[in-house]
């Protein structure tokens, strides 16, 4: 029953209508003051190369993941009405040790994030 509960928020969580999480802006450098809520794609609209933000969390943990596939780990985005899908999840392994996925500009918190945070 539990199990269930978990899934049917997760499904309300991923597919609500309400505003994104997060807005996309691009910038060639990375940001030296960082907003809430906004994901900087750094680089050139042909080479992207980093995608940061703000850890949703509210941590305030600058989040930097790499887009070169030569570089790994490296993660990949997807733009589709005007919101951002980013994967793999990133799973933050100091500091908050938050997991959790970006899915059409909202976060979407992995299951045990609960557990997670109660282990600290």
């Amino acid at each position: 029953m539990r199990f269930l509960r978990k899934l049917i928020k997760w499904w309300f969580v991923f597919f609500q209508t309400q505003r994104p999480d997060f807005k996309v802006t691009t910038t060639d450098e990375v940001p030296v003051h960082y907003r809430a809520g906004i994901v900087y794609i750094v680089g050139t609209p042909t080479e992207p190369w980093l995608l940061t933000f703000l850890c949703p969390c509210g941590c305030r943990a600058e989040i930097k993941l790499n887009l070169l596939a030569e570089e790994p780990p490296y993660w990949q985005f997807k733009i589709k009405y005007k919101k951002i899908n980013i994967h793999p999840s990133i799973n933050r392994i100091i500091g908050c040790k938050s997991h959790f996925w970006i899915a059409s500009g909202r976060t979407v918190w992995h299951l045990n994030r609960a557990q997670t945070k109660n282990q600290k």
